[in-house]
């Protein structure tokens, strides 16, 4: 999807807002990128901010769990399950906060297409996709600058797109970009961040935050910062950092091209065993934050673990992270 967006290609989120009803709320009511992908830990992160930036109203994940019997599992257990995947069931905390409380706003701009009345009109979004871009003169609007939705209009004899403005919402940024390194998905409010993307090799500046990391696997992670105290990130005394690369399960047999699972095994000898196994993101994180004293690694209970050190100057403080302190989610407070 990171790749799809930055290359502005025709992308799920694409098909979604195409189809939103004008004042009716919009649910999503199934939504995964789906395991073994080297990518899927993107999906979090870019659908909670997306769904934010659009002002959706719902999102259900597709689904928790292939057990039906309520056990425990720590491993992957097929392609949808987000229980025991670490890229995933991670990343819930700071997704529904994002979401349900709004750390990152809706987008100030919303583009309306207004469509005449007809019975040969279809609701499939495949259609719908295709009458924004004829709307819009040859070309899809851009999803990461604004809000979409569509009425019926019978002032209208063609499909017409018309512009609306709320100044008063708190403006938030987000953008699909190509860097030396590969694409990358960022959405930035005044209390979360969403990042995706090659990142290794690179510095990303993300306004209140930037991050500098070396050179690592595949380059490709995804990370949300969210003040858990709802202020702005450059002044809240509680800050959670969610990060996180490729995940898979012990002896996990990969086809050749690492597409997908090998097809001369039994399939579920080729999902291998739990636990799963998950890659520590190295960083370097600087914050435009004075009140930035201390950061903790979390164990998978939440609890505060090792002490990473922070130098503060100049009313920043940085500190690093990485696989030896064996934890995808960082406490950082005052």
């Amino acid at each position: 999807m990171t790749d799809a967006l930055a290359k502005d290609e025709n992308t799920t989120f694409q098909e979604l807002a195409s189809y939103r009803v004008g004042g009716k709320p919009f649910t999503v009511s199934e939504y995964n990128h789906p395991a073994p992908s080297d990518y899927q830990v993107e999906m979090f992160p870019e659908v909670a901010s997306f769904g934010m930036l659009q002002d959706w109203d719902a999102i259900f994940q597709f689904d928790y769990g292939n057990n039906g019997e309520g056990r425990a599992k720590d491993g992957l257990d097929g392609f949808f399950a987000l229980q025991g995947n670490t890229n995933q069931e991670a990343f819930t905390p700071a997704a529904a906060l994002i979401f349900r409380a709004g750390l990152i706003a809706p987008l100030i701009s919303k583009i309306v297409c207004h469509i005449p009345p007809a019975t040969s009109y279809s609701t499939t979004h495949d259609w719908m996709s295709g009458v924004w871009i004829d709307a819009n003169g040859g070309k899809f609007p851009d999803l990461l600058a604004n809000r979409m939705e569509t009425i019926v209009d019978s002032s209208v004899t063609i499909p017409t797109i018309m512009r609306v403005t709320n100044k008063t919402l708190p403006a938030s940024l987000a953008q699909a970009l190509m860097t030396p390194s590969g694409s990358q998905y960022r959405a930035l409010g005044r209390s979360a961040i969403s990042l995706t993307g090659y990142v290794g090799g690179q510095t990303a500046d993300l306004g209140m935050a930037s991050l500098t990391f070396p050179q690592f696997g595949n380059n490709f992670a995804a990370l949300t910062m969210t003040a858990l105290d709802g202020k702005r990130l450059d002044d809240s005394g509680h800050i959670l950092l969610t990060i996180g690369g490729h995940t898979q399960n012990i002896d996990m047999i990969w086809n050749d091209d690492r597409m997908g699972l090998s097809h001369n095994s039994r399939a579920r000898n080729a999902w291998g065993h739990a636990p799963a196994q998950t890659e520590g993101i190295p960083a370097t994180v600087m914050l435009a934050n004075a009140n930035v004293k201390h950061v903790w690694a979390l164990d998978p209970t939440g609890a505060r673990g090792k002490e990473i050190p922070v130098t503060a100057s100049g009313g920043k403080a940085s500190f690093t992270i990485g696989p030896d302190y064996r934890t995808v989610w960082y406490e950082i407070g005052e």
